[in-house]
C-alpha cells in the first residue's frame, strides 16, 4: 500500500499550470520547438528565477537555440559541464543580480541535487515527462511486467518519468515562506495514462483545473498578488 500526503505548506504559496497546446512526443516534438522556446520565453517570472527542465539534453539545445528571452540571463547546463561551472550558475541564481532562466535537464543536478530556498528559484517549467530512453533493459523490464501484472509500459516507463517529473517540481516549495509556480508544458500532462499519476495536492481532484487558456497572464497575476 501507498500513502499519498498533502503538502504541508499553504497552498496560496503555489500555482500549479498545465500548458497542452504543444505535443512534445519523441515523433512529434521537432514540430514545435519554436512554439516551446516563445512558451519559456513567456512563462519566464519578471526579474524572477526559473527552471526549466527538459528529458534530454539534445531537446534542450533544440529549445534553447530558439529562445530569445531579453529580461532573462540564460544558462544552458550541458553534459560535460565542471563542478565550478555548475556551481558559478547557481551563484549567479543565488546572488539574483539578474533574473536567470536555467535550462537543465531532468534527472540531472539542477533537478535533483540543489535546493533554492526563498528567492533562489520562483518557478520550475518541466517541457515534457521524462520517460526513460528505450533500450534493451528497459524493454526486458516492461517484458517482465506485462507478463506479471500486463502494465508494463506503466512500471517501466510511465511511472518512472513521471515520478522524475514530480521530484523536479518538488524543489520549488521547501519551507512555508516560498512562494513560485510550476508550469507543465505538454498535452500528455493533462490526458490519461499520465494525468493520474500527478499528486492528488495539485489536481484537487479535478486535474482539467489545471488547464490555462492564457498562461502567461496567469503566472503575472499570481506574482502580483
Amino acid at each position: 500500500d501507498t500513502v499519498s500526503l498533502p503538502s504541508p505548506f499553504p497552498r496560496e504559496n503555489r500555482l500549479i499550470i498545465a500548458v497542452d497546446e504543444v505535443d512534445t512526443t519523441y515523433r512529434a516534438r521537432h514540430l514545435w520547438y519554436g512554439r516551446i522556446a516563445e512558451l519559456v520565453a513567456e512563462l519566464a517570472p519578471s526579474d524572477r528565477n526559473a527552471l526549466v527542465l527538459f528529458p534530454s539534453y539534445a531537446f534542450l539545445q533544440e529549445v534553447a537555440s530558439r529562445l530569445v528571452a531579453p529580461g532573462h540571463r540564460v544558462e544552458v547546463q550541458r553534459g560535460d559541464d565542471s563542478d565550478r561551472l555548475r556551481n558559478e550558475m547557481l551563484a549567479r541564481l543565488r546572488t539574483n543580480h539578474e533574473p536567470v532562466l536555467l535550462l537543465a535537464v531532468l534527472g540531472g543536478v539542477f533537478a535533483e541535487g540543489v535546493d533554492y530556498p526563498g528567492e533562489m528559484l520562483s518557478e520550475v517549467m518541466v517541457v515534457s515527462p521524462a520517460l526513460p530512453q528505450v533500450g534493451p533493459e528497459r524493454e526486458l523490464l516492461k517484458q517482465y511486467f506485462d507478463d506479471r501484472y500486463e502494465r508494463g509500459f506503466e512500471y517501466a516507463y510511465l511511472i518512472p518519468g513521471m515520478t522524475r517529473v514530480i521530484q523536479a517540481a518538488g524543489r520549488l516549495i521547501r519551507s512555508a515562506e516560498d512562494r513560485g509556480v510550476i508550469a507543465l508544458v505538454c498535452r500528455r500532462f493533462l490526458a490519461e495514462p499520465y494525468v493520474s499519476l500527478l499528486p492528488a495536492d495539485w489536481t484537487a481532484g479535478d486535474p482539467a483545473s489545471l488547464r490555462s487558456q492564457d498562461p502567461a497572464a496567469d503566472v503575472r497575476a499570481f506574482f502580483l498578488a
